[in-house]
């Protein structure tokens, strides 16, 4: 699956999870098997709440990324 053909290192986006779940952060680093986003926020319904450290996501639980 190359979901990250195009998104380059450094990118804001916003990553939408199979659990509905959104988190907003900069693309820090990528693998075959995960991300990790830096600056992440987890976007809710109550708002936007920053996440400390660095927030690692498995590809297979990504639905959809959206680039902002």
């Amino acid at each position: 699956m190359k979901i990250f053909s195009w998104y380059g290192i450094l990118r804001q986006v916003i990553v939408n999870t199979k659990t509905d779940k959104a988190f907003r952060g900069v693309i820090w680093k990528k693998t075959k098997d995960c991300i990790v986003l830096k600056n992440a926020e987890w976007l809710s319904v109550d708002g936007a709440k920053k996440i400390d450290g660095e927030l690692i996501i498995f590809i297979s639980e990504i639905d959809f990324i959206q680039a902002v």
